[in-house]
């Protein structure tokens, strides 16, 4: 008889590095994952004759595609020129908040108000410091769709696999989870590591009606 072996699987999903996607003119690496390179990968399936039950999986991410996070001599932009020739830096696309639901107010569970930040507060030459729509390190929306694809790599090798011994969940909406701490999310308190996590877990899971993911985090 084959003996039936359980294991802890550490995947390691560090497919993202801290640079802006314009490198002072040169091309943009492969390691960056661009959305082409994204579309072709997955995680490769454990190659064994040995049973296998897959008890636990980590994944630790770097946040996606985001803004240079200070302002160097070369992203300075003061309004009207951009030095270089690079253009200001726009996230509006990523910029909508939502303020936590007041239930004592008297709204319905599916009663929401969501925010968009418009940056027309101020008139050259006093402009936003990227001199577009974004913060200082801020992820882009291309840093959203890498997060998106990371998160339907995981729910392919994991959730929605075909191998008995590979799946985790047996269901994507995450109320069907076996019990409370059974998918743990911890991040840094920025904007773009926060935004990365939680996209990718979206991407993840499915929800039904309004479901409310705690997220562990410190400054």
């Amino acid at each position: 008889m084959v003996p039936r072996v359980t294991f802890l699987s550490l995947l390691s999903l560090l497919l993202f590095l801290s640079r802006p996607p314009i490198i002072h003119g040169k091309k943009y690496p492969g390691y960056c994952s661009k959305p082409d390179v994204m579309a072709s990968r997955s995680i490769p399936p454990v190659l064994t004759e040995t049973s296998l039950e897959l008890l636990q999986v980590h994944v630790l991410i770097r946040h996606g595609s985001r803004t240079p996070y200070s302002d160097y001599y070369c992203w300075s932009y003061d309004g009207s020129v951009a030095p270089r020739g690079i253009a200001p830096w726009n996230c509006d696309g990523v910029s909508t908040v939502m303020a936590p639901h007041n239930t004592s107010a008297g709204f319905g569970e599916g009663d929401l108000l969501l925010f968009d930040k418009v940056y027309d507060a101020l008139s050259p030459p006093v402009t936003n410091e990227l001199g577009g729509t974004c913060l200082v390190g801020e992820l882009l929306q291309e840093g959203y769709n890498q997060q998106v694809a990371n998160g339907r790599i995981l729910r392919a090798a994991y959730v929605e696999t075909s191998k008995d011994s590979m799946r985790l969940f047996a269901s994507a909406r995450y109320a069907d989870r076996p019990y409370e701490r059974s998918a743990r999310f911890r991040g840094d308190d920025q904007q773009r590591t926060l935004l990365s996590g939680q996209t990718l877990v979206s991407s993840l899971f499915d929800a039904d009606g309004r479901v409310v993911v705690p997220w562990h985090t410190a400054d």
